[in-house]
């Protein structure tokens, strides 16, 4: 048996490093929005089924969160499109 220390590489691969780097830019992109999944987490790799890499589960969110996280992107998008409708707009000179 090997009895030599291990360190946190022991447990943390790149692979779920990568996904924890993915996941917080997923979560500080919504909250941005002012929308937090809180149920989200990181699934690890499935063994013995067609996944194979780390997923990120949103969770659970009520009727209610989902029209208020609709109408929070709906908001978000409509000003995103009036600023690039502005970008085009000849200016006047």
């Amino acid at each position: 048996m090997d009895t030599e220390t291990v360190g946190r590489d022991y447990f943390v691969t790149t692979e779920r490093e990568t996904a924890e780097e993915n996941a917080v830019l997923f979560v500080n992109a919504f909250r941005r929005l002012g929308i937090d999944f809180a149920d989200i987490e990181i699934e690890n790799p499935c063994t013995g089924c067609p996944r194979k890499g780390h997923r990120i589960a949103l969770g659970r969110i009520s009727v209610e969160e989902a029209g208020d996280f609709g109408a929070k992107l709906e908001t978000a998008l409509d000003e995103l499109n009036e600023l690039r409708t502005r970008r085009k707009a000849p200016a006047n000179t």
